[in-house]
């Protein structure tokens, strides 16, 4: 499953982020505005001889593989990786250093023409940065960083192997009107104007166009050149595209074309924790008919989770009734049985409810719960009122089978009280043996996708810990494809695993999709945070063949008001970019919607096309 040897159209997201990196010089820093976190993954572009010999698994042809390499913090060179065949470039330069006044020999040759033609017009301009090694990037990344940090260092600069000059086909380029500096500054003289219009006629595009910060990860570098070839950075220059959104639009239609009619789609949407404070239960509540109704904290993601074929997000509370207990938030969840009607009202279809709050109410709270779920139309994976005959829950849509899994680290100490037969049959206490014979279970079953919903990690903390990794690294070495993460509250990142032959998506939190927790309440911004990431998953009907071809992210943020005469907070999951009445936030809410857009953003490093 999901087997492919040669990635060429990678990015990131609805606007994806794709970070690159490319700089040289330290003035960049004062401009340089784009976080970036998490680990990269080792996607390198292969070889053109690797891709002769794996000809039915590349989307390029092999003859154009040099020049289309995406190198950036997801796709990365090895060390030893040197261009063969680099020349010393034929034009004006600025520093004296051999090493970065090398180009490839095509390239350099193209260079020079182009600072022909512009000479021609009335134009100087001056090479400043080409090749660097890996070596080179380690002693200039290892600079910024001691100077000024590594978070801000990743901001304006490359680690090693994640940097566009180690390919030899980049040059920083400027001129005495800039002061033979890279600044922005460039873009604005009459070369830099020249230099836009007409690099793409010699080969060059510019890399990090203005106003595509959000695509590219790096702000607009009008100096920085990279080489394609006339005919690609033609097409580039005149989509208007960034070079990853040309990639994954080529790449698009392609896959179009050439699969049309001979398979079937379905679009999957997951999302994070759905938490049922008590400051929620008093805004869900009528006085008057003394009933409660939750649906409106879903109507701006509705349009969205509805229109996917499945839908799965983690339930974080209980419904056990008011038997025993009574209806309450943190520390002991209990809500209504109406906030399933609102959950599958907004397009659920699964809820994952294997967590720390499962047994809330206890064991008959937990059985409750999932005879509640089951009658608002849903389906449940991860507790089970007995010992099931398998903790898999199967599903096809149009044909395509899926198996989703559901694990959880803790229970908060709950499971202490149960007899150890139920400890080990109605809750799914994450276990390698478990997972194992889960995922044959499902392998067994032809599944065409196994989707795991895992509650581990540590609340609040924006990276995963050992932990989670090792179980995200086992899953995908046994088949998993998808791999959804909850119960840190907060988003962490996103990467694709590709690990015994299998390639399987995973994000290691997805955030709070709803609850009262944020700044007011718990001084941490990033509470309020969320995402819904949407699959597309294609199956060809003549091989059984299935990938994921499209991951889109679709970050959101928790709204919270109280106006004047209010009893009760509204809340609101607005999904941030496509919001139609931002105007009707206040600056501050506006102010703290962008904050959330861009660290979701940052932190989603897996490639849109994820095998």
């Amino acid at each position: 499953m999901y087997k492919r040897n040669c990635i060429y159209l990678l990015g990131v997201m609805t606007l994806a982020v794709v970070m690159t990196a490319c700089a040289e010089s330290a003035n960049k820093e004062g401009a340089m505005n784009t976080e970036q976190t998490g680990t990269v993954q080792q996607n390198r572009v292969p070889t053109e001889a690797e891709c002769k010999e794996k000809a039915d698994d590349c989307h390029s042809e092999a003859a154009d593989s040099a020049l289309q390499i995406l190198v950036n913090k997801t796709h990365s060179l090895g060390k030893d990786e040197v261009p063969p065949d680099l020349v010393t470039v034929d034009v004006p330069t600025v520093l004296d250093n051999p090493e970065v006044n090398q180009m490839k020999e095509e390239a350099a040759q193209a260079l020079k023409e182009l600072f022909g033609e512009a000479e021609k017009s009335g134009m100087k301009l001056y090479a400043r940065s080409g090749y660097r090694s890996y070596r080179t990037q380690v002693a200039l990344f290892q600079g910024y960083m001691d100077k000024h940090g590594e978070e801000a260092a990743n901001r304006f600069s490359a680690k090693a192997g994640q940097s566009e000059h180690q390919t030899g086909l980049v040059m920083d380029i400027t001129s005495d009107s800039a002061s033979l500096q890279l600044s922005e500054q460039f873009g604005e003289t009459d070369e830099g104007r020249w230099v836009s219009e007409n690099a793409h006629k010699h080969g060059f595009i510019i890399r990090y166009p203005k106003g595509k910060e959000a695509i590219t990860g790096y702000i607009y570098e009008p100096w920085h050149l990279r080489y394609l070839g006339v005919d690609l950075a033609t097409k580039v220059y005149e989509s208007g595209l960034t070079f990853e959104e040309y990639l994954v639009e080529s790449q698009k239609a392609k896959s179009d074309d050439s699969e049309q009619g001979s398979h079937t789609n379905i679009t999957l949407a997951a999302a994070g924790d759905i938490m049922f404070h008590k400051e929620q239960l008093k805004s869900g509540y009528d006085p008057v008919t003394k009933s409660y109704d939750f649906k409106e904290f879903f109507e701006e993601v509705k349009p969205i989770i509805s229109a996917a074929d499945i839908a799965i997000a983690n339930f974080e509370t209980t419904t056990g009734g008011t038997e025993t207990y009574e209806y309450m938030g943190y520390p002991r969840f209990n809500s209504p049985d109406e906030v399933l009607d609102s959950i599958q009202d907004a397009g659920f279809d699964v809820m994952a409810t294997a967590n720390n709050h499962s047994l809330d109410t206890g064991k008959k709270g937990l059985i409750r719960t999932l005879e509640k779920i089951k009658g608002s139309g849903m389906d449940s994976v991860g507790t089970y009122a007995k010992r099931p005959g398998t903790r898999v829950l199967m599903k096809e849509i149009k044909g395509v089978k899926l198996a989703f899994l559901s694990y959880t680290e803790s229970t908060n100490g709950l499971a202490n009280a149960l007899s150890s037969e139920d400890r080990d049959s109605i809750i799914n206490i994450i276990d390698e043996q478990k997972i194992k014979e889960d995922i044959q279970y499902a392998k067994d079953r032809q599944a065409d996708v196994i989707i795991a919903f895992v509650h581990w990690g540590n609340e609040y903390e924006r990276k995963p810990t050992r932990e989670q990794v090792k179980w995200a690294q086992l899953m995908a070495e046994e088949g998993v494809g998808i791999i959804l993460g909850s119960h840190p509250h907060v988003i962490q990142r996103s990467e694709q695993l590709k690990l015994n032959g299998n390639s399987a998506f995973v994000v290691y939190s997805m955030g709070n999709f709803i609850s009262n927790q944020r700044t007011e309440t718990l001084d941490n911004e990033y509470t309020e945070d969320g995402i819904i990431i949407h699959f597309e998953i294609r199956k060809n009907n003549e091989t059984n063949e299935t990938k994921i071809v499209k991951v889109k992210y679709i970050p959101t943020w928790v709204y919270r008001n109280l106006d004047q005469g209010q009893q009760a907070f509204t809340y609101r999951i607005l999904p941030i970019e496509s919001y139609a009445d931002k105007n009707r936030l206040s600056e501050d809410d506006k102010r703290r919607m962008q904050r959330s857009y861009k660290d979701t953003i940052a932190q989603m490093n897996a490639p849109v096309y994820a095998n």
